[in-house]
Order: structure tokens, then C-alpha cells, then sequence
């Protein structure tokens, strides 16, 4: 649980794109959640929290105060983007010429009653070179790469319901990008096949909303049982936004470790990391 939750405020300083996501995905965020950014669009200050659930997550001998280091080995898309900053920044030439590494630390810091918390990026290294982190002296390529960074980590709770994934799986199927319609394709085809054996999925209108259909009769959700919604958002995640690292929270999903294992392997990888969360370990 360490590790998930070190993932998941590690990378909500990266990405205020999925903070509200990742926060009511692990019971933190009180119904009057508010999310402040900075002048760069990272998250600065959270207020709303739900204190009960982040005195859970800090050790009782602690103090209100988190540091999150991750370390990261550069890919070569990545690699190839600092590089070509190294043109305009001697320095990082060095830096990636010593090691091609980078390590992100974070900080998180929770008022009294843990409503609220304050947050940030502390320190950002390319190998041993530190380069300044502070809104007047951060580098240009800074705010571009830790968002990149921070779009490459993901998770799978217990708490999104299938509407909210058939929404997104809608938002992609209507999508210009050809990479991401390819992804839903191929996500909609894997619950066909084993392990899941439900039938493709098919988006059905319902209302104002769609819902999922799976088969040639379109079973609904509800007609499939729980390990149907669990396996709607444990596709979605790996192969609809496929990050780099997915941290599954949902204890359900460990009879598919083996199916999550092999999305990291091969031509047909989705996945760098998966770290699965069950009481079965």
C-alpha cells in the first residue's frame, strides 16, 4: 500500500489532469474537493480532503509531511527529447552523457485537521545534476517533461462504475487519434477471449449516456456480475490508456495477473510495470 500510494501522490504532482480521478479512486477527496494550480497548471494546494481517510494513509508516528522519490530510466522517446534540450542546455548534454536517468522528488504537506495539503515538486535530476525546480529559475523543458512523466502513471480502483468507463471508452472511440481508436478496438475485442470470455464489448445507448453490451445478445453489466465491471476498468486502464505503470488497487483483479503480466511483454506490450494489490499475496 506504501508503494500504490507513493505512486499515486508521486505522480498527481506531475499531472493535474487525473488528481480529482486518482483522489476519489482512493477515498481521499471529501465531497467539496477543490483543486488549485499554479501558473504553470500543476497542483498546488488541495482543500476538500477527506481527513479520515488520509489519517489512514500516514503513520501514526509521522508528522503531516511526505517526500516521494522515483527514479526513473529513460525510455528513448524520453531520452531523445532531452537530448535535443541539451542544444540550448550544456548541462543537461553532460548530465545525460554521465547517465541516462532521471529522479523526480515530490512533496506533499497536510494541514492539522488533513483537509488540505499543499504540494509540489522539490527537486529534479538528470543523473547527479540537479536543475532548479522554482517557478522563476525552472528550466523551459522542465514543465513539459515531468508532464509527460506524470501521464505515464496509472491506477485501477474499486470506484469508478461502468458508466464513467464507458464514457471515456466513448470519448476515445470518437477520437482523431488514430493510435487511441486502435487501442479501443483492441480493448473491446480482449473480453472475447480468455480470461475474461465475455463477449466483445459493444457501447450501447441508454438515455442520455451509453452502457456496455458484451456478446452477440448484449449483456448488460449487471446480467455478468461484479467480475464484469471489475474487468471494464482493469481493460480500460491497460489497454485504452496503457501507461507506462499501472497500480491496480481492486483485489479482484489478481486472478488476472498473469493476463496484466503479459501486456509488459512482447510486440504487443501496453504496460512497462504492473503492481497488483491482493490480500492473495
Amino acid at each position: 500500500m506504501a508503494v500504490a500510494d507513493g505512486l499515486m501522490l508521486w505522480g498527481m504532482a506531475l499531472d493535474a489532469t487525473r488528481v480529482k480521478a486518482a483522489l476519489t479512486r482512493a477515498g481521499m477527496a471529501g465531497p467539496e474537493l477543490e483543486i488549485h494550480l499554479d501558473s504553470r497548471g500543476f497542483p498546488e494546494q488541495l482543500t476538500g480532503l477527506d481527513p479520515v481517510s488520509i489519517e489512514g494513509m500516514l503513520h501514526p508516528d509521522a508528522s503531516r509531511k511526505m517526500l516521494i522519490t522515483a527514479r526513473l530510466a529513460l525510455d528513448p522517446p524520453l531520452f531523445g527529447r532531452l537530448r535535443d534540450e541539451s542544444l540550448r542546455d550544456p548541462r543537461m548534454l553532460g548530465a545525460l552523457a554521465e547517465d541516462p536517468t532521471v529522479a523526480v522528488k515530490v512533496g506533499w504537506l497536510f494541514t492539522k485537521d488533513l483537509t488540505a495539503a499543499s504540494v509540489g515538486v522539490l527537486d529534479v535530476r538528470v543523473a547527479k545534476t540537479a536543475f532548479p525546480t522554482g517557478r522563476s529559475e525552472r528550466p523551459k523543458w522542465m514543465d513539459g517533461m515531468l508532464s509527460a512523466i506524470g501521464e505515464r502513471v496509472g491506477g485501477v480502483g474499486a470506484v469508478d462504475d461502468a458508466a464513467m468507463v464507458c464514457a471515456r471508452v466513448l470519448e476515445a472511440t470518437l477520437s482523431s487519434d488514430i493510435v487511441l481508436r486502435r487501442r479501443v478496438m483492441r480493448m473491446k475485442s480482449a473480453f472475447d477471449e480468455a480470461p475474461f470470455s465475455m463477449g466483445v464489448l459493444q457501447l450501447v445507448r441508454a438515455g442520455d449516456g451509453v452502457v456496455a453490451g458484451f456478446g452477440p445478445d448484449l449483456r448488460r453489466v449487471r446480467q455478468l456480475g461484479p467480475r464484469a465491471s471489475r474487468a471494464l476498468r482493469i481493460v480500460e486502464a491497460a489497454l485504452v490508456h496503457a501507461p507506462d505503470v499501472l497500480v491496480v488497487e481492486d483485489d479482484a483483479a489478481w486472478p488476472w495477473r498473469h493476463w496484466l503480466q503479459g501486456l509488459t511483454e512482447g510486440d504487443g506490450a501496453t504496460l512497462e510495470q504492473v503492481f497488483v494489490l491482493s490480500g492473495s499475496t
